[in-house]
């Protein structure tokens, strides 16, 4: 069984509405301290937020990649088994096997869609094949 033990990033801030988005992963925004649900399945998500910020500017609580800090993620469409991982073009997680994709973490089992997979993360970084 999978333990969640997140380590939270201090003081950011939700861009926008994300009281839909918990456990989605996330990304740095051009405004300094924001964040927001990735929107590209290149994006370099920063870790999946865990409260649900309704408006811009509210504070939000984002589990970091911090090796040895397990955090849930929510399982994209076609599922994912273990493997290395990162995010969806809508925030989700994918497996990632494409050489310069950027990865998140792994998981050490496979999730179906829509569940709350436990990533073990790695600080963040591509594939190299």
């Amino acid at each position: 069984m999978a333990i969640e033990s997140p380590l939270f990033y201090p003081g950011l801030q939700a861009n926008g509405d994300m009281s839909s988005s918990q456990y989605y992963l996330v990304m740095h925004t051009a405004t300094a301290g924001r964040v927001a649900v990735c929107t590209a399945a290149t994006d370099k998500a920063i870790g999946s937020v865990y409260n649900l910020p309704s408006s811009a500017g509210d504070g939000a609580d984002i589990a970091s990649l911090a090796p040895g800090r397990p955090f849930k993620v929510v399982v994209g469409s076609a599922g994912v088994t273990a493997g290395d991982v990162g995010t969806t073009a809508t925030g989700l997680l994918e497996n990632k096997t494409t050489d310069k994709d950027y990865i998140i973490g792994q998981v050490d089992q496979s999730w179906d869609s829509a569940d709350y997979a436990i990533v073990y993360p790695n600080g963040g970084g591509y594939i190299s094949t």
